[in-house]
């Protein structure tokens, strides 16, 4: 339903419709919607999406899916710190603040630094044309409707508690993944596409989001 022009374009759009911005924006959404408690339920969603985008993420935009790349994948920097992060949390470990410190420093310029990249690929893209393009709202329609569609029915059959259930939908209801400009332009995909889709969709979802918690 998602593939365009080709196999650059395949990627770009697979990546955008699986994985949200569930961290540069959902954490704020969530934090003002129902506090500190769904940011906290929103970590674990987090948690899954830092697990999948380094491996299926990666495989997707590479191209690549072969057992000696999942190796690889599993022993990233990335993962490491998810693992190492999941102990830590589960047994309490305190971390001593000459380590805090500068970690904190580092997860500070997380956002803003990927920001600035998706700002520069922003800037090289027409938005007007981008709204102009039918594929870009079969796209939308698949990252902002659909996958946050499930999250709803889910909470509902499952009946979980509410703040939960917002943190969840607003993390599957977000716009595309910043990462889809970055790991475009790392492994040689269309990022002006990926900044494309990036802009139309968050755009989009100012007006997605708000409806989509109507059902909670």
């Amino acid at each position: 339903m998602y593939r365009n022009k080709g196999e650059k374009d395949h990627a770009v759009e697979k990546f955008a419709c699986v994985y949200s911005n569930c961290g540069f924006i959902g954490i704020p959404l969530v934090n003002g919607v129902v506090g500190p408690e769904g940011v906290f339920y929103l970590t674990a969603y987090i948690t899954m999406f830092n697990l999948l985008v380094w491996t299926h993420g990666i495989a997707v935009m590479s191209s690549t899916m072969t057992a000696a790349f999942m190796k690889k994948a599993l022993a990233s920097p990335a993962l490491i710190a998810v693992f190492a992060g999941f102990v830590f949390f589960i047994f309490n470990v305190p971390v001593p603040e000459f380590v805090q410190r500068p970690m904190s420093l580092l997860a500070g310029m997380n956002t803003p630094l990927a920001m600035i990249v998706a700002g520069i690929a922003l800037s090289k893209s027409d938005l007007l044309k981008t709204l102009k393009n039918a594929s870009v709202y079969k796209l939308c329609f698949l990252r902002l409707v659909l996958a946050p569609a499930f999250a709803v029915a889910a909470a509902v059959f499952l009946d979980i508690p509410t703040v939960a259930a917002v943190a969840v939908i607003i993390g599957a209801g977000c716009p595309a993944a910043a990462n889809v400009i970055l790991f475009a332009n790392r492994y040689g995909k269309d990022h002006a596409y990926g900044a494309e889709l990036f802009a139309a969709t968050t755009v989009l979802s100012m007006g997605t989001i708000p409806l989509l918690l109507m059902f909670i």
